[in-house]
């Protein structure tokens, strides 16, 4: 900061710039030279506002090694905002929000400094991810649903991670568009195995839907007079049972052995 000077009745007038303006100070000469050394420093403070000691400003988070997900897709669930101040510790956590994810077996990260600000890289290593079942939601199909959990959650890509905050939010998504529809549910999810194709599969739930298998019928005359099929089909297996196409499919992979 550079100030200018000038003479005024025996008096010196410093006109020292400030942030939030211009600032006239008469003093008598034989101290000016003091007080315009004061007044530098604290305008030189004003004028720099350094960040607190540890922090700078976030100038960019970029997010590499996955395959399923883009950077501009992952970086935001760091709860890192380019242009804020950030410290370490918001680094770390900002790591510790991907772990929680579930989607990624390795999360670790390095920064850099620049007069411009911090950069942030994310190196991240996806998580096996499984196919999504929707058990018992006879009120929309399949493609309904994914379609929704596409626009709600935005790391969903047709499949979800064994477990973590995203299979949570895939249950929350669906209780939230169901509980719009009228139906008022909860959404558990467990990780099962597909009778049909012995593949594991992150398998959600309708609770309480009371909605329970009141008989079971057969269109094909043959089906209809196997016997031991009957038996299989019948009250000991889906008979009062809740609706769930995957109790189906488990029925019919036994009536086939």
């Amino acid at each position: 900061m550079v100030g200018s000077s000038c003479h005024v009745a025996g008096r010196r007038i410093y006109n020292v710039g400030m942030k939030s303006g211009v600032r006239l100070l008469c003093v008598p000469a034989r101290l000016s030279m003091a007080v315009l050394a004061v007044f530098l420093l604290a305008a030189g403070a004003i004028a720099q506002e350094p960040a607190a000691a540890g922090t700078s400003k976030l100038e960019s988070v970029r997010v590499t090694g996955s395959v399923r997900f883009r950077s501009e897709q992952i970086a935001p669930a760091t709860g890192l905002t380019p242009g804020a101040t950030v410290s370490k510790d918001d680094l770390q956590q900002g790591a510790d929000h991907l772990v929680r994810l579930g989607l990624f077996a390795n999360v670790q990260y390095r920064f850099v400094t620049l007069a411009t600000g911090v950069r942030v890289e994310y190196q991240v290593t996806d998580a096996p991810a499984l196919p999504v079942w929707f058990d018992n939601f006879p009120w929309f199909t399949d493609d309904e649903l994914t379609a929704e959990l596409t626009r709600d959650v935005p790391l969903f890509d047709g499949k979800a991670p064994q477990q973590g905050s995203v299979v949570e939010d895939l249950s929350s998504a669906l209780e939230r568009f169901l509980l719009v529809h009228g139906v008022h549910v909860s959404i558990s999810h467990t990780i099962e195995t597909a009778p049909t194709t012995g593949e594991q599969v992150q398998s959600f739930h309708a609770e309480n839907s009371g909605l329970n298998v009141a008989s079971v019928a057969f269109s094909d005359p043959l089906a209809h007079a196997h016997g031991t099929l009957r038996i299989r089909a019948g009250p000991p297996c889906l008979h009062g049972a809740r609706v769930s196409p995957g109790a189906v499919r488990r029925s019919r992979a036994t009536s086939h052995r």
